[in-house]
């Protein structure tokens, strides 16, 4: 499809993704990435019979009921500040090259502590036109990633400030993978796997109560993917941002009676930077000249770089590049074995 077509799927995209946290649907939802199913008339009988036989003792009378009443509360609360964050999201499209270096890049970045201003912008939706792998099984590629803050009304057991991160897949994967296709048609086209809950200041893996994810993958996976996706993103030298297609007025009033803040807001298409350039960009500015003999391709890696703006080391990406004059010949080209046919010997 077109970028202007992706553009507009990923608007309507989070019209749907309110669908999921609103009513009944949003409790569920939380309740599932949260591990804990409603229990049914006959299963809360079972449990409290348990309870009181494990813990005859401390045990007080409808307590297993008690308790469920606390989860849907907390899965409600969760859905409604999941819902708030989609309503403000920033809405942006990973063109399929970004999404490439994203997953070329990515599992190589180092490990830092997330940082306030690591995102670059407090809420966001990101659609990824090229759906990047899930690092597991590979059967349920990523379409998109939410994020938000969590605000202070959060529920008691989220002490620690930070962000929500939920990734999602295509309904139809998941329908099929699970044979259940009844759901396809009755939920929006995207599907939630897990939920990361990213504290500032801790690095990927040092998470509060976060959601399991998906068999074979890792929470870690999720918060590097989008943490390199965000530091692409801040660098002139390798992403283009530029206003996608401006939101049609019927699709805005749409966007506007679904709770959307700034329905009207152009979605932001993200793409490889394409300008080309034979310096390196990993050079400090020395003046020394060199007259270098060959020319070579360095790989794209991380650095850790100092930025007086923020007073800290935040790591930046130096892409794959040509060094040396373009007129000398490469260095380490592949090596090319020209085959003849063997000479006929002169008859004798």
């Amino acid at each position: 499809m077109t970028l202007q077509a992706d553009a507009a799927r990923a608007a309507n995209t989070r019209k749907q993704l309110l669908e999921w946290f609103t009513g009944d649907q949003g409790e569920n939802t939380m309740r599932v990435l949260m591990n804990e199913r409603p229990l049914t008339a006959e299963q809360l009988r079972i449990a409290e019979q348990t309870r009181r036989a494990t813990r005859p003792h401390t045990y007080q009378p409808g307590e297993v009921a008690r308790e469920q009443v606390d989860i849907s509360a907390t899965a409600r609360r969760l859905a409604d500040i999941a819902r708030v964050g989609t309503q403000f999201a920033d809405l942006f499209l990973a063109e399929a090259s970004m999404c490439d270096l994203v997953e070329q890049a990515g599992p190589s970045m180092p490990d830092q502590p997330l940082r306030e201003d690591d995102p670059i912008s407090p809420y966001g939706l990101v659609y990824f036109q090229k759906p990047l792998a899930d690092i597991g099984t590979h059967l349920l590629p990523i379409e998109a990633m939410l994020w938000y803050p969590l605000p202070p009304q959060r529920p008691a057991s989220i002490e620690e400030e930070g962000i929500c991160i939920l990734p999602w897949v295509s309904t139809e994967t998941v329908a099929r993978l699970t044979d259940q296709r009844e759901i396809v048609g009755r939920v929006p086209k995207l599907y939630c796997t897990a939920s990361v809950i990213w504290p500032y200041g801790n690095k990927w893996g040092q998470m509060i109560k976060g959601a399991p994810p998906p068999e074979g993958a890792t929470p870690e996976h999720y918060q590097q993917l989008l943490a390199a996706f965000w530091a692409l993103c801040k660098q002139d030298n390798v992403a283009d941002q530029e206003n996608g297609p401006g939101i049609k007025r019927g699709d805005s009033r749409r966007f506007a009676n679904a709770g959307i803040r700034r329905p009207d807001q152009p979605v932001r298409i993200v793409s490889l930077q394409r300008r080309h350039t034979t310096r390196d960009p990993g050079t400090t500015g020395d003046s020394r000249e060199v007259e270098w003999k060959h020319q070579w391709w360095v790989n794209g890696y991380w650095r850790n770089t100092y930025y007086s703006s923020i007073d800290s080391h935040r790591q930046q990406y130096i892409p794959g590049h040509w060094k040396g004059p373009e007129d000398k010949p490469v260095l380490g080209g592949e090596k090319v074995i020209a085959v003849k046919a063997p000479r006929k010997r002169p008859s004798t």
